[in-house]
């Protein structure tokens, strides 16, 4: 994602429907790698840059001990 977008922006390029896709964006959202604003009438979701980095780092190190 180049910026914010809505779940209706989202599911016209993924193959996935827009229930599922919301119930993705939610498990994202709690695990802190997506930021949501409320700006009416649609969410608007952005990946949280930060904290994407430290989950790639953190799982890169855990799959180098495999």
């Amino acid at each position: 994602m180049d910026g914010p977008c809505c779940v209706d922006e989202l599911s016209k390029n993924h193959p996935i429907s827009q229930p599922a896709l919301s119930v993705h964006l939610k498990i994202l959202r709690d695990s802190h790698l997506v930021k949501c604003r409320e700006k009416f009438p649609h969410t608007q979701y952005k990946l949280d840059g930060k904290n994407v980095t430290l989950a790639e780092t953190y799982l890169g190190n855990f799959f180098k001990e495999i």
